[in-house]
């Protein structure tokens, strides 16, 4: 069963987060590339507030620990396209 855990939410928003910010960071226009830094930063956010709530309130669950572990390339993703 699916667990959609605000950890888990938050980890979804940071994959949809993670194409946005190539796009916006490759784009051509300097004002676009200024609000991938923004994204960058919400992006980074999010990764440490997920884990931070998830063991201070116990939503550990297994697809989030599987999420936040092994599919999440967007961290890879947005450190080297950064």
């Amino acid at each position: 069963m699916l667990t959609f855990s605000p950890p888990n939410q938050l980890t979804f928003l940071r994959i949809i987060l993670t194409p946005v910010f190539v796009a916006f960071l490759l784009s051509s226009n300097i004002t676009l590339r200024q609000v991938s830094v923004l994204i960058f930063f919400i992006a980074m956010l999010t990764d440490w507030y997920d884990g931070w709530v998830a063991r201070r309130w116990g939503y550990v669950t297994r697809w989030g620990s599987f999420l936040d572990q092994n599919f999440c390339v967007c961290r890879p993703v947005r450190l080297c396209s950064s």
